[in-house]
């Protein structure tokens, strides 16, 4: 679930701290003007998670981070200051009312000695206008500042904030006029320059004689933005105030986007941050799966599998042996199979992993090693993911470097997930602590690995990509293949398959004889028709289609390949087209219906083969479905073997219905 959301559209702030416009303080003046600031303005921090599950390609460069910050318990997130001895202001972002977390502890205070006072209680807040007011267990504030609701044109201000966590500071700065609030222009924001340093938010924005005129909440690549005091001082005392305007889309349908679906809450205060931040993001987790809910219903007929728009994508066939996904053009609005764009990474032991990224999300085909069992892989999260992470690169970027991240550790939680047609898929949880982030693998086996989708996101964010990663699971295209040594060993996994699978069987002695049930369908072969070997592959190909009238994942192409030479089979499932596809699709259904080349059981060469290919189970052109059988054999072939070798190979195929 993307969530477009606009609260000011500016981002936190972030410049040096020289070549400003606006001239320095006299010495006395600046003397006063930072008496002020170390009496009445205070760094709001959290304190440093030490855990790191995470293992590096090499050791992270902590020698390359200043002293002060590599030694500091605390880490600073903006800025707040004292209106009255017990009240405290910020920009409500800083203290973030909306996020959960897995890792931060209390949200505190810490004044110029390097004393920490919890934040105990929020008295008043307005999420759209970004402030809170709130109080500290212990402290009261030995100076405060007075709200001044008024500014003018060109005044010379100072902008205060812990710029870049190096401590409380005040940069001259100048009124430059005003910017409208984003969504109807219900207020002003103050616009000053230079933009102030990232950390700033929250500080006070002060005159002459030191009265708060403004709140900085955020900046662009010229300007600092702060909301005027008086918006603070005409909001209510009591109460606390989430607005945000929510715009929904989804990553597989490019360039549509709901109608904005406005998130509202009203709560009354005061009550502690915690308790804020658990009705809040309950609240707000609630709301945009209600409006993501709607949005996907407004698909409608429009949506894979409905309608004409899927019509195309159920007549097609995904010849793929990776992972694909469906996904809906932007232009012609019709659904369609992917072809990923995928980069490759070889490991040892005959290791694989395929991957490639769309929308952030990173789709996988891992094909295991050789010396790891479909046991030791499906039942090890931490194996699986270790493996994801030598075939792909996620950094840390850290001291100016990006250092890769070969491990993160075991998951934290797991789950498991049936799709819309009953695919199972596990779910499992990490948790990167130096990013209060989560990966997410949402995984299903092959019988050479496994497919997965992956994505890291924001703690605060789970839910939300949780239910887009769900929806996506519905437009993966499963790839079944692999050896038959690997087949024995996916099957044996029953309790990770998709259900008609569990029943399947693959039994082969190599130099002899290969059978394969699954559902309705038989192949029994033996050694003189190919050679059976331990790594000759087998493909039970299934796919999206539509079979009496309800659209359902099935087998729809059969393959089996030597090891060793290129003698092969394929039979595919041929459905007869609707109405309303373009020509070429009836004109192929005639020509398979009536046997055309190459299904006329007339021999030809091709690629230094000898191929043929036939029709099964087609009684008319009327048919809703038929079974193509295609066979090449290495090197030229006399016609009349080739006829015969058809015939047998016939004989081995058995469809149910």
């Amino acid at each position: 679930m993307k969530r477009l959301t606009v609260l000011f559209g500016l981002s936190a702030c972030a410049i040096l701290l020289f070549g400003c416009a606006s001239a320095a303080p006299p010495a006395q003046e600046a003397g006063r003007l930072q008496e002020v600031i170390n009496a009445a303005c205070f760094e709001v921090v959290v304190p440093r998670v030490e855990k790191d599950s995470l293992t590096y390609e090499k050791p992270l460069p902590w020698e390359l981070i200043p002293f002060n910050v590599r030694n500091d318990k605390y880490l600073p997130l903006g800025t707040a200051f004292a209106i009255a001895p017990d009240r405290f202001l910020t920009a409500s972002h800083v203290v973030s009312l909306m996020d959960d977390t897995r890792l931060y502890g209390e949200l505190s205070l810490r004044d110029k000695q390097g004393q920490v006072y919890p934040i105990s209680a929020l008295q008043s807040f307005h999420v759209q206008k970004d402030f809170a007011v709130f109080t500290c267990s212990g402290l009261k504030a030995a100076r405060f500042l007075k709200l001044r609701p008024s500014f003018s044109l060109n005044e010379a201000v100072y902008a205060v904030g812990n710029i870049y966590g190096q401590g409380l500071v005040a940069v001259p700065s100048s009124i430059l006029g005003t910017l409208p609030e984003s969504e109807d222009g219900r207020w002003q924001y103050i616009k000053s320059s230079p933009p102030n340093g990232e950390g700033s938010s929250g500080g006070p924005l002060l005159d002459k004689d030191f009265n708060v005129i403004g709140i900085i909440t955020s900046k662009d690549n010229n300007f600092s933005y702060s909301l005027p005091a008086a918006e603070v001082q005409d909001s209510p005392a009591d109460k606390g105030v989430f607005h945000a305007r929510i715009h929904f889309r989804f990553s597989l349908l490019p360039g549509k986007s709901s109608e904005p679906m406005d998130f509202d809450l009203e709560l009354d205060l005061p009550k502690p941050l915690a308790e804020v931040r658990r009705i809040a993001h309950a609240a707000y987790v609630e709301h945009c799966r209600k409006g993501m809910d709607r949005f996907m219903a407004s698909q409608g007929e429009e949506y894979f599998p409905n309608g004409r728009s899927s019509a195309q994508a159920l007549q097609d066939s995904c010849d793929s042996s990776g992972l694909q996904l469906l996904y809906k053009d932007k232009d012609d609005g019709k659904w369609y199979f992917s072809s990923l764009e995928k980069s490759t990474s070889s490991l040892p032991e005959n290791a694989k992993v395929f991957h490639s990224s769309v929308d952030g999300t990173i789709f996988l085909d891992l094909v295991k090693p050789d010396n790891v069992t479909h046991a030791s892989l499906y039942g090890d999260p931490r194996l699986t993911m270790d493996l994801i992470l030598r075939g792909i690169t996620i950094p840390r970027a850290f001291a100016g470097q990006d250092i890769r991240i070969v491990s993160l550790g075991s998951p934290y939680g797991e789950d498991s997930y049936q799709d819309s047609y009953r695919r199972q898929w596990r779910i499992h949880y990490w948790q990167v602590e130096f990013s209060d982030q989560v990966a997410i693998l949402l995984s299903t086996p092959t019988p050479d690995g496994l497919v997965a989708s992956l994505r890291f996101c924001d703690y605060d964010d789970l839910e939300s990509w949780l239910y887009d990663l769900k929806k996506i699971a519905d437009l993966i295209y499963i790839p079944y293949v692999g050896t038959l040594v690997q087949w024995q060993g996916f099957l044996q996994q029953s309790s990770h398959l998709y259900p008609p699978l569990s029943t399947a069987r693959v039994l082969y002695q190599p130099g002899a004889s290969l059978r394969v049930e699954w559902g309705d369908f038989r192949l029994s072969c033996d050694n003189s028709q190919f050679e059976i070997t331990d790594k000759m592959y087998l493909g039970l190909m299934h796919d999206f289609y539509l079979d009496r009238g309800k659209v359902v994942w099935g087998l729809r192409r059969v393959s089996l390949d030597e090891e060793r030479r290129h003698n092969y089979f394929v039979s595919y499932r041929y459905l007869r087209p609707p109405e309303g596809l373009d020509a070429g699709y009836e004109k192929q259904w005639q020509g398979f219906s009536r046997l055309d080349y190459p299904y006329n059981e007339v021999p030809f060469s091709k690629d230094g083969r000898t191929d043929i290919g036939t029709v099964l189970r087609l009684s008319d052109a009327d048919s809703p479905f038929g079974y193509s059988l295609y066979l090449a054999q290495e090197g030229t072939i006399a016609p009349e073997l080739m006829k015969q070798k058809l015939t047998e190979l016939k004989s081995c195929l058995v469809y149910g219905r």
